[in-house]
């Protein structure tokens, strides 16, 4: 009887082990930073994690080019991020991503900038 009950919690003990080294999938989300006419611009960008109100992800300066985009790659949880976008000279453009773990293909965003006036 105590063997069983002791291959039973090595049993429970080794499942619950498992599932606690398995990662979070990662999630990927992409873009391209443009102005109204569709040319890349130099942005500043930042993912926030709306639970947390706390930057996960920043990318300091897009360099401007034809094949130009940014990459947030990572295990993010699931849940609502924010991601804020600003550059000199345009308004800033802020927007709510819902990472969900069912969606195997990378959230594309393509943002257009305002010049401002």
């Amino acid at each position: 009887m105590f063997k069983k009950v002791i291959y039973t919690l090595v049993a429970l003990l080794g499942f619950t082990l498992c599932t606690q080294a398995q990662t979070a999938p990662q999630s990927i989300i992409t873009g391209k930073i443009t102005d109204e006419n569709g040319t890349a611009i130099k942005a500043k960008i930042r993912l926030i994690d709306v639970a947390e109100n706390k930057v996960i992800g920043e990318v300091n300066e897009t360099t401007p080019s034809k094949e130009h985009h940014f990459e947030f790659k990572g295990n993010y949880q699931e849940g609502k991020y924010l991601m804020y976008v600003s550059a000199a000279g345009y308004m800033f453009y802020s927007t709510y991503i819902a990472l969900d773990y069912s969606e195997k293909t990378p959230k594309i965003l393509n943002i257009r900038l305002k010049k401002l006036k």
